[in-house]
């Protein structure tokens, strides 16, 4: 299955979105060749486009007002797409409408009439093939269109640009859109995001997207992403195509994996919840309790400092930093394994060891998981 198939056997759900919308663009959505976390964890970011996608496109209205409208989903379990309001998967409708709303004041002279957004997604919201990342970098583009404050001869430019050149270019309209973008995802996801899905939802590959984020994005609390939200300004960021960092791949070479998407069932509906920081100190203390209640007194008598004391109850830190340094050396594995596989096309031994490493990545990650888990219960 893929967006044509989906045209060709849907055709009254497209037809029915289209013929409301004054204008609309589309976004592919994404899966990640490592865990979606890695970066967190200060790993890199490879991003791989898949064949679906998710629409946005804008009524005009007489409100002057920015809303949001009906969002069908395409759903596995009732074979067809279902209408469904962007609420279930965004808490902050109003904060995102606001916030808008007041991004565009100045270029509501260039428009006047409201808007009223309507979504499709070709994928349901609750597999988060980078839905969030999809949805910031369509709504970024979809605004600027209704606004004036771009031109759709702009957005074809930037298609045959590579990720790195618009990154490192002076074309300040595509900073405003790629900004606005990763601000938009920012509200929805709640927390600090390293605008990896933002960036890649605009920039034009068939091939996978390497994205690294600033250091000091990845330093910063959740709980403090309001705060935090206007320094998605002066961060900077690093991003390629694959071959701008594989200048001897063939450009003409047939990609080795087949990819497919296992419908296992219907997925939870996060509603993009914010995550949660670990906070130290306070585990700190409780686990201190727990070492005075039972083990204190022979710590002292005997002098003896047990590794788990040292390790959970002097320093906790140094557990995520553990898992930090491991994490960052598997993406660094994908990414070099990858970059075989890219190099001498499809062989069974690389791609099994391709696969292999993703497992350990994912199997890193739930370890990490349970870690942050144990620490918020206590």
């Amino acid at each position: 299955m893929n967006s044509s198939y989906l045209h060709q056997n849907y055709s009254e759900a497209y037809q029915e979105f289209f013929s409301k919308c004054s204008i609309v663009v589309s976004c592919p959505l994404m899966f990640d060749w490592m865990t979606a976390n890695s970066v967190y964890y200060k790993g890199i970011v490879i991003k791989q486009k898949l064949p679906l996608k998710i629409y946005l496109g804008i009524e005009y209205t007489e409100t002057g007002k920015i809303e949001f409208g009906t969002t069908p989903v395409f759903s596995f379990l009732q074979n067809k797409f279902i209408s469904e309001s962007i609420s279930q998967y965004i808490l902050e409708v109003e904060e995102l409408v606001h916030y808008l709303t007041a991004y565009f004041k100045n270029a509501k002279s260039l428009n006047r009439k409201g808007a009223l957004i309507h979504c499709l997604a070709e994928l349901p919201f609750d597999h988060d093939l980078n839905h969030q990342g999809a949805f910031s970098a369509g709504l970024s583009v979809v605004l600027g269109l209704f606004f004036g404050t771009q031109k759709t001869d702009q957005l074809r430019e930037w298609k045959t640009f590579s990720p790195k050149f618009l990154l490192e270019s002076s074309d300040q309209e595509f900073q405003n859109v790629f900004l606005l973008a990763w601000k938009i995802n920012h509200i929805i996801a709640r927390g600090i995001t390293w605008g990896g899905g933002a960036f890649s939802g605009l920039a034009s590959s068939g091939y996978p997207i390497i994205y690294l984020p600033d250091k000091t994005v990845t330093n910063v609390d959740y709980d403090l992403y309001k705060e935090n939200f206007h320094a998605i300004q002066d961060v900077s960021c690093l991003g390629y195509d694959s071959r701008d960092l594989f200048p001897d791949i063939d450009g003409n070479i047939l990609w080795p994996i087949d990819v497919a998407i296992i419908f296992s069932g219907k997925g939870l509906i996060n509603k993009f919840k914010s995550q949660k920081t670990v906070h130290y100190d306070d585990t700190l203390e409780k686990l201190n309790s727990v070492v005075r209640d039972f083990f204190e007194k022979d710590i002292q008598a005997k002098k003896v400092v047990p590794e788990f004391f040292e390790n959970l109850v002097m320093s906790p830190e140094s557990l995520h930093k553990r898992i930090v340094e491991v994490s960052s050396i598997a993406s660094l594995l994908i990414f070099d394994q990858l970059h075989k596989i890219l190099m001498n096309g499809y062989n069974e031994t690389q791609v099994m060891m391709f696969i292999e490493l993703m497992k350990k990545d994912t199997s890193l990650l739930q370890v990490a998981l349970c870690k942050q888990h144990i620490f918020q219960i206590l």
